[in-house]
């Protein structure tokens, strides 16, 4: 599970990345480093879940899953597990382009189930108060797909997170790469005490995210 793929984006409470408008329009540009990752996980795994907060003036949750194809059937399935009752069917013909880029319509292609759950207003949200939500919601939902779903490959990403205002002075690894447990993240300088400090992974996995700025 990626609790986040847009940090930049969640900050800032927009669906773009810089000169990107919408990063969840670009899934056919593996150049972008985001995507590029995704995609290789998605290749990885059974099936797919996209968490979305959406802008609506609902707070109505619901799930969206595109119509005709071959994935169909089983994404209703995935979105009746997780117990959404209302689900908006897409039609990949009519909202080609709309669907080009994203990750749903990618994952489609590539034969996995899934869907996008829309939920809240994220207009009313802070990025704190989004986090916590989706949180919630992935911890709720990952220990109900384990009794209704057979998985082979669900994971959960682990962030890394500075207990202090810390200063980075070198990350020694790239977004996709494997990493073990334990293993050297990042070496960072404590900016209260000014001791260097290594960052290390909490578990076996994939870099998904790194940050951007130097100060975290």
């Amino acid at each position: 599970i990626v609790p986040f793929v847009n940090i930049q984006g969640l900050k800032e409470t927009t669906h773009g990345k810089g000169e990107i408008e919408d990063l969840n329009r670009c899934f056919n540009d593996n150049s972008i480093e985001e995507v590029d990752v995704i995609n290789k996980l998605v290749d990885e795994v059974d099936f797919v879940i996209d968490l979305h907060t959406h802008r609506s003036t609902t707070t109505k949750t619901y799930a969206v899953v595109i119509d005709k194809t071959a994935t169909t059937k089983e994404s209703l399935k995935l979105a009746s597990c997780f117990g959404i009752k209302n689900v908006e069917l897409a039609d990949p013909i009519e909202l080609k382009d709309r669907l080009a880029g994203t990750l749903f319509f990618s994952a489609a292609k590539k034969g996995k189930p899934n869907i996008v759950i829309e939920m809240n207003n994220v207009d009313c949200m802070s990025g704190k108060e989004i986090h916590i939500l989706s949180r919630r919601f992935l911890d709720l939902n990952t220990r109900f797909l384990k009794r209704n779903i057979s998985t082979k490959n669900l994971t959960i990403c682990k962030p890394v997170k500075s207990k202090f205002d810390t200063l980075i002075t070198k990350i020694n690894l790239k977004l996709g790469n494997l990493v073990n447990k334990n293993q050297i993240i990042a070496s960072v300088i404590n900016l209260k005490s000014n001791k260097p400090v290594d960052i290390r992974s909490l578990t076996n996995g994939r870099i998904v995210s790194l940050p951007k700025r130097e100060v975290f």
